[in-house]
């Protein structure tokens, strides 16, 4: 959790998921004051790898405006 609240005082824009450990609850309000706005997830270094197109499709439920606080778009 800490990882991600870090953003909330930086300038960085996007975030890389490496981890197959989030959860719905995990992430709630984490990106409500950052100025992220892409994550991109790359849980093997292939992008079109079918395990990182299953762990979009399951963390773009996660990350949704009324769960994490802002609008973002996950790749």
């Amino acid at each position: 959790m800490l990882v991600i609240y870090a953003f909330k005082v930086s300038k960085a824009t996007t975030l890389t998921v490496k981890t197959k450990l989030f959860k719905k609850a995990t992430v709630k309000k984490s990106l409500k004051n950052s100025k992220i706005k892409n994550i991109k997830v790359r849980i093997v270094k292939k992008a079109s790898n079918k395990t990182n197109n299953t762990y979009i499709k399951k963390y773009k439920k996660f990350f949704t405006k009324g769960n994490v606080g802002r609008k973002v778009t996950v790749k």
